[in-house]
């Protein structure tokens, strides 16, 4: 009897279970079922016509995002590509077969269509190639891929093989053609940063294991060394391994330095220690504030010697030995082992070094003004005019006239004899101004008696500048070998 009323039950069930089945089949005869994706877009419960109207607007407004390497992004709007889609006309009879058997409630069905899909492959090129992703920016750099390779490592202190670096340079093609398929699978986002897509990059060869390890051998023996210049008051300059190894070229199996990067670096350095011709402002005898960029008073490195010294000093060949103790221990001694020093080579000097302030270059108040216009030296001490006398300055003509500007005063004499175009002068109390010969002379042959501001108009000089016998005896007395001669009309 228990039996029988089980087996009633069990058919109830079956029949209710059938009953609910047939129902739900009946309900969604022209609806999606429930738990039904398109594509990824939830369809459930609509129409056919319902579901192409959802799909179609998700189409409308299509954009794609690309994601680069550092943080590299581009978007592409559909309306910039002339980019259309159209529901796959597959939907309908993929209709069908959803409703073609029998389906559960807590069943899910997904699908995966393809879409109608047009763009305008010019636009796509120009979208792309204009892109921040593949120009860069000020906030996003571009970066060349680069080999495995020999480069200075600052930690260790020598040379050593680096790792390849992908860099994000981009391959228009390769890039494109992701795209393309992103845009026809209607697919939102692409991620090109992934080693997937490493064929939307540029790429470079990596050298054999081999010839790397000739390459390190080569560049630690020319490139591991250090160039030291001694500047005076033990200050130094140095081109050290990690500098010169910018400047350093490997071709054929050998390592050379770049002599344009070379001489570049030497430039600077020359002009690092430059004053002459900077501005400099003086006060003069009226009181009055004069300046000049004119003249040669001032600090100057010999370029010539100081690149001879360069170039020496990157082709001595240093012994292996010390090269080796150097790499197994970065020590100061071993440092030393492979350094090459040199004493710096001055063009021209200048009356004080101030490493504090390099143009502070001159005694402020001790120096010499001759002005030109007044036919005058005045010699100043302290800041204040303690000699002045009357002077004959070069002839208003070519190859005459004195020249002007902020000099040096650059030897005493008591006797020379000055040789020039067409004359031959033995003068006295020979006080140098000029490498050219402009200097304070004794000139007893002029008529002082009859001098002038405008004497020298007619009876001047061949540039020098010309005193009395005991003017010139005072100026060279009282003045000072470096000391600055202002000269100025």
């Amino acid at each position: 009897m228990k039996r029988k009323y089980l087996y009633i039950i069990i058919g109830v069930l079956v029949l209710v279970f059938v009953g609910l089945i047939g129902y739900y089949n009946i309900s969604y005869k022209n609806k999606w079922y429930n738990n039904t994706t398109i594509n990824g877009i939830d369809v459930s419960g609509l129409t056919l016509q319902q579901s192409k109207d959802k799909i179609q607007k998700g189409l409308d407004s299509y954009t794609l995002t690309v994601k680069g390497r550092n943080n590299g992004s581009l978007t592409i709007n559909g309306d910039d590509i002339d980019y259309k889609a159209t529901v796959s006309s597959k939907i309908d009879s993929t209709f069908k077969q959803a409703h073609s058997g029998i389906a559960f409630p807590f069943g899910s069905h997904t699908y995966k269509l393809v879409h109608d899909v047009t763009y305008n492959t010019s636009k796509l090129a120009k979208v792309i190639s204009s892109s921040r992703l593949v120009k860069g920016d000020s906030t996003y750099k571009i970066n060349a891929p680069l080999p495995t390779r020999v480069a200075y490592d600052s930690s260790k202190k020598q040379f050593a093989i680096l790792k390849a670096y992908k860099g994000n340079t981009i391959d228009t093609d390769g890039l494109t053609k992701a795209v393309e398929k992103s845009l026809k699978a209607i697919e939102k986002t692409l991620d090109v940063s992934t080693s997937a897509y490493d064929s939307c990059y540029k790429t470079v060869a990596n050298p054999s294991t081999s010839e790397l390890q000739s390459r390190l051998n080569a560049y630690n023996n020319v490139g591991l060394r250090y160039i030291t210049w001694n500047m005076g008051d033990k200050h130094y300059e140095t081109l050290d391994p990690a500098t010169l190894s910018q400047m350093l070229v490997y071709q054929n199996g050998k390592v050379t330095v770049d002599e344009k990067k070379l001489s570049d670096w030497v430039e600077k350095l020359c002009l690092k220690y430059k004053t002459v011709g900077q501005k400099r402002t003086y006060t003069s005898h009226t009181g009055k504030k004069l300046s000049t960029t004119e003249g040669d008073f001032g600090w100057r490195v010999d370029y010539d010697k100081t690149i001879a010294q360069a170039k020496k000093a990157v082709a001595t060949t240093i012994e292996q030995s010390k090269t080796d103790a150097y790499m197994k221990d970065a020590s100061d001694a071993n440092k030393k082992a492979i350094t090459l020093s040199y004493d710096i080579n001055w063009y021209s000097t200048s009356y004080k070094k101030n490493w504090n302030n390099w143009k502070d270059d001159w005694d402020g108040k001790d120096y010499v003004e001759v002005d030109l216009a007044e036919q005058k030296v005045y010699v100043f001490k302290n800041g204040k005019v303690t000699f002045s006398c009357n002077c004959i300055s070069g002839k208003p003509v070519a190859g005459r006239k004195t020249t002007t500007g902020a000099f040096f005063l650059k030897e005493h004499q008591a006797n020379r004899t000055l040789v020039g175009e067409g004359y031959t002068t033995p003068v006295q109390w020979w006080t140098r101004i000029t490498w050219t010969g402009t200097g304070f002379h004794a000139a007893p042959w002029q008529s002082w008696g009859s001098w002038s501001p405008s004497y020298y108009k007619s009876r001047g000089s061949h540039g020098c500048i010309n005193l009395s016998t005991e003017n010139a005896h005072t100026i060279y007395k009282i003045t000072s070998y470096r000391e600055m001669c202002f000269m100025h009309y």
